[in-house]
């Protein structure tokens, strides 16, 4: 399918979901408007074939077969509906319906009111969630299972009093399973890698990644858990929550210490360790002691690769 056929079928399809939502045909202003919405979802379609290694650099493939992108092309349209001149209820109502309905057909569901930079690609998409005042720049890639939203349930009384959701620099790459929380900023060239869970602040072209494949509290009666770790000259970083008097160890698989490591500064937030004085090669769990008491215990650091 040549490039020009595409662009014909996308303003078709384009106009049909406007002449629906405003319920009457495109035409006057509202032509403009679908040229408009088909220069951007061509755009988003351009990059998810070009991005995408199964669509094969196919812009014809995708569109026919992309679940994701349909998710796209009616978020642009939803979103350009709320961005007429003084929308009043009906389309606000048309807007949110599209929304709804791209939901059930597609499986990622992307508030009307999102604002969403040029040349997005959703890749697989399903299960991913996008809210109401997230912020997303140029060039971004999501795959499955995205959550961009709220820490809490919100409540109608406070509505537009504060800041929810996050907001995303540019050229910002989201992996699988990844959920940003609240009103935090993720900056341009930034990679959220496979399963991590943000709710804080990234600074322009970081990567942040999962260094724990499972954790195990031991500790009920108070807030002890590991956010990080990670190698530093000489030793680990540990960054968390109710750090202050734990001691660090090296564990076997059986959770027997196979060598304590120095502390040589904590606080409640961090626990900067040395290297062991024993060399526990063997070691795969990383414990966190209170006393005799293991508090914490977390598998699959790749940072006990470095001790």
């Amino acid at each position: 399918m040549r490039g020009d056929q595409i662009l014909d079928d996308l303003r078709s399809d384009i106009g049909a979901l406007l002449s629906d939502a405003l319920d009457r045909p495109v035409g006057g202003p509202t032509a403009g408007l679908c040229d408009q919405v088909v220069r951007e979802c061509w755009a988003d379609l351009s990059a998810l074939a070009d991005r995408d290694a199964a669509a094969g650099g196919d812009p014809a493939y995708a569109y026919r077969s992309y679940a994701s992108f349909r998710a796209v092309l009616v978020h642009r349209v939803a979103h350009r509906l709320l961005d007429l001149p003084d929308p009043d209820d009906a389309l606000r109502t048309a807007a949110r319906r599209l929304s709804e309905e791209a939901k059930v057909r597609t499986g990622v569901e992307i508030h009307p009111a999102a604002e969403i930079g040029r040349r997005f690609v959703i890749d697989h998409g399903y299960g991913t969630v996008i809210g109401e005042q997230t912020r997303l720049g140029d060039d971004c890639y999501l795959l499955q299972g995205v959550t961009l939203g709220g820490t809490s349930i919100g409540h109608s009384s406070a509505y537009g009093q504060s800041r929810r959701h996050p907001w995303i620099g540019d050229r910002v790459e989201i992996g699988g399973g990844v959920s940003v929380f609240g009103p935090v900023t993720i900056g341009d060239d930034c990679r959220l890698e496979a399963g991590v869970r943000v709710t804080f602040d990234v600074p322009a072209g970081a990567r942040v990644r999962l260094v724990s494949v499972s954790q195990v509290s031991l500790a009920p009666a108070r807030r002890v858990e590991v956010h990080s770790v990670s190698p530093v000259p000489d030793g680990l970083l540990v960054t968390g929550a109710g750090l202050r008097n734990l001691t660090p160890a090296l564990l076997n698989d059986d959770r027997t210490v196979a060598s304590y490591l120095p502390v040589l500064h904590a606080d409640e937030q961090s626990i900067r360790c040395g290297v062991p004085t024993v060399r526990a090669a063997r070691a795969r769990l990383l414990g966190f002691f209170e006393e005799a008491t293991l508090a914490l215990c977390i598998g699959g650091a790749s940072a006990l690769r470095d001790l």
